[in-house]
């Protein structure tokens, strides 16, 4: 079973996606910021399998989670979520996934169990 880091700063849209990831089979540790997040993903690297994290977050970006993460050695598939257009230029370089609002779930999951080569 993949073990995703969700991270979104609307508490009521991480709940909805943690509710679709855990539904999907997906392991869900949910936080609301980005410093919690990168936090998390240093302290334990190896336990996830992915990262999901939207674009606008309070503390900083997606990119900059992304940036941190692959500087600090942080191979794991990351996977943004974002409601606006032309983001991709900030994470040229970062080996991301982006996906673009409104998400269907079935889209997210299809994604998440491609970057994580894993059947849940």
């Amino acid at each position: 079973m993949s073990q995703i880091l969700l991270v979104d700063t609307n508490a009521a849209q991480l709940r909805a996606l943690e509710d679709i990831l855990r539904a999907a089979g997906f392991e869900v540790s949910a936080v609301r910021s980005g410093n919690s997040a990168l936090a998390l993903a240093i302290a334990a690297a190896f336990d996830y399998d992915a990262i999901v994290t939207e674009h606008r977050l309070f503390c900083c970006t997606g990119a900059d989670l992304a940036s941190k993460a692959r500087a600090d050695g942080i191979k794991i598939p990351i996977v943004v979520l974002s409601g606006e257009s032309g983001v991709e230029q900030h994470y040229a370089g970062l080996d991301v996934h982006i996906l673009y609002r409104p998400i269907r779930p079935e889209e997210l999951i299809a994604v998440l169990k491609q970057e994580t080569a894993v059947e849940v």
